[in-house]
């Protein structure tokens, strides 16, 4: 097995096809896709000339059978690209590998603190290693839950079982108060990117203090309109007369969609109206996995009762030192978070 790293954007966009290959032939998210990765490299992380590229690239005879998709970040951290945006980190990997192989090779690459690996799924591949491996000087911690649904083909709610009266009820209600608004799926083979659109409705979003002006930056809007031209990304909206109401940025591979992000005014139940026309219309003939994200919140959880899971991070160090002096000084951090809550 040969190892190798890519540190800079040129060798990055080199192995475009063989990751393109590598991806295709596994059952992944649009997360550890080449186009959200190049693309979070180059928008959000590239101006900091102190994050720096590592990625790892392991070939079983001359072909790469594995990719992780990773950085340094200032703090010398070895973590998932863009990791802050992403709900489930994993890497690419089509033949088992020897870990330790790895973790050798890096330290005689690179001079990090430690490695960080963030919001790891219970069935992803990385899990694998960590279930059938003791990796030393390494600690696992719950970081966050998500939650998802199956729904089969058919007309929405009757296709989900578990949706009773009440729930059905719900959802008519929501139906009718805005039932003056027209709902609409935007990808990029039939639509342009709505980039003045999704502008205003982010400031209508600030002048009603549903998020702060700092949300959406104008890199991450760059990173989301290439996900859309590259077709990782469609659109669901709600409007009247052309002005947004509702507008959600869904992740889509196959028949597999990600809630990812959601910008809506302060119409009422606006943003549950979007959730529920677009999974009538993409369930209505095939069946599909919906996907709420990563976080629990309350209108996603109290609406449609998605499946809560886990979540969890890994931390590796190179010595027992930094084990535990890490391991403590995460302790402290959350003891003092702890007091700070109970104070306000």
């Amino acid at each position: 097995m040969e190892i190798s790293f890519i540190k800079n954007i040129d060798d990055f966009k080199a192995i475009e096809n063989d990751w393109n290959k590598l991806y295709l032939s596994l059952s992944l998210s649009v997360f550890q896709s080449f186009e959200f990765n190049y693309f979070s490299w180059i928008s959000q992380l590239d101006f900091n000339n102190t994050n720096r590229l590592c990625i790892i690239i392991l070939k079983k005879e001359n072909l790469i059978s594995t990719i992780f998709p990773l950085y340094v970040d200032n703090k010398k951290r070895l973590r998932f690209i863009n990791d802050k945006h992403i709900d489930s980190c994993d890497i690419l990997s089509d033949f088992p590998f020897d870990f330790d192989f790895v973790l050798k090779n890096l330290n005689e690459n690179f001079n990090i603190n430690y490695i960080y690996f963030e919001n790891v799924k219970d069935s992803s591949q990385l899990s694998k290693i960590f279930k059938h491996k003791k990796i030393k000087y390494s600690f696992i911690k719950s970081s966050n839950k998500y939650s998802d649904l199956i729904f089969f083909a058919g007309k929405f709610p009757n296709n989900d079982i578990r949706y009773k009266s009440k729930y059905k009820t719900e959802f008519r209600r929501i139906k009718k108060i805005n039932s003056n608004y027209h709902h609409e799926i935007l990808e990029s083979k039939n639509h342009e990117f709505p980039k003045h659109e999704i502008l205003k409705l982010k400031q209508a979003m600030s002048r009603h203090n549903i998020r702060d002006s700092n949300f959406l930056s104008k890199n991450m809007l760059s990173l989301i309109e290439a996900l859309f031209l590259k077709n990782k990304l469609i659109l669901s909206v709600v409007k009247i007369d052309n002005t947004y109401r509702s507008c959600s940025f869904i992740l889509k591979v196959k028949n597999n969609y990600l809630l990812w992000i959601d910008l809506y005014d302060d119409s009422k139940l606006i943003n549950i109206f979007n959730y529920i026309c677009f999974i009538e219309k993409v369930s209505s003939n095939i069946d599909v996995h919906i996907s709420f994200g990563r976080g629990i919140y309350n209108y996603k959880i109290s609406n449609f009762s998605p499946k809560v899971k886990e979540l969890f991070s890994l931390y590796i160090f190179n010595n027992e030192f930094k084990l535990f002096f890490y391991s403590q000084f995460f302790k402290l951090k959350l003891l003092a978070i702890s007091i700070f809550k109970k104070k306000i």
